[in-house]
């Protein structure tokens, strides 16, 4: 995750998805499946934030 952060930092744009990464950091040992819904909505975040840019 702290390889991801520091990619997240690099480009501003993508500055939201860090709230995704601690949700995700925070879930993971507690709650796996609150956890893996956090890292679908951070995809699917990315995915639409990003789409636009790929075309």
């Amino acid at each position: 995750m702290d390889k991801l952060k520091t990619i997240i930092k690099e480009y501003g744009r993508w500055s939201e998805l860090d709230t995704y990464i601690d949700r995700i950091e925070t879930h993971i040992e507690i709650d796996f499946s609150h956890s893996l819904e956090n890292a679908k909505a951070c995809w699917k975040r990315w995915v639409k934030k990003s789409a636009p840019v790929m075309m």
